[in-house]
């Protein structure tokens, strides 16, 4: 009979540390993810003169390996999270009432053959007035989401930015900031 208990025992023993040792896999997957939250930025500088024509248009590549940390994680990242795309105005410079308008701000593949990952419209109805504002572009989750899925691949993203402005001269900067979240593993 004190066999049979000890078996019984030690069976219960073995299933209880299997029951254990599976769940807690699953647990020590999620407790080694870091969540960083990073920026990357670039300012787009307008300075058109008198005779330079009224439309505008710019490229910038952001490359997510140009940022310190998250080339810290770069091996171990699970996932790139687009939370947003912000811009605002500082350095005006001409008359008080020129506009931005049939903005675009464009992000696209890097390549030769590059495709469209998300658009969203950038309309400035005073630029003086738009000096401070951060303005929040509006792509869709999808749009976000290719986003991060490239930078995810550690692949640089095109941003092309075009409008038209209503008279030059002027000039003005535009601060882009992409605003992203890595879930990385830490270990």
């Amino acid at each position: 009979m004190k066999l049979f208990q000890l078996a019984i025992r030690s069976l219960a023993v073995v299933c209880l540390a299997f029951m254990l040792s599976s769940a807690s896999c699953s647990l020590f997957d999620k407790v080694d993810d870091v969540n960083i939250d990073l920026e990357l930025d670039h300012t787009f500088v307008i300075n058109a003169s008198s005779t330079d024509p009224l439309s505008y248009i710019d490229v910038n590549e952001f490359n997510p390996t140009d940022n310190a940390d998250f080339n810290k994680y770069k091996s171990k990242i699970k996932e790139v999270t687009i939370k947003s795309v912000e811009y605002s105005v500082t350095n005006y410079v001409g008359d008080p009432s020129i506009t931005f308008s049939n903005g675009k701000g464009s992000f696209s593949t890097v390549g030769t053959s590059s495709t469209a990952l998300a658009s969203a419209s950038i309309a400035i109805q005073n630029i003086s007035a738009a000096q401070g504002v951060t303005k929040t572009l509006d792509y869709t989750v999808q749009g976000l989401e290719a986003i991060g899925n490239e930078m995810e691949q550690l692949r640089a993203v095109k941003f092309e930015v075009s409008g038209i402005v209503s008279e030059v001269p002027v000039a003005f900067n535009v601060p882009v900031k992409i605003k992203m979240t890595i879930k990385a593993d830490a270990l």
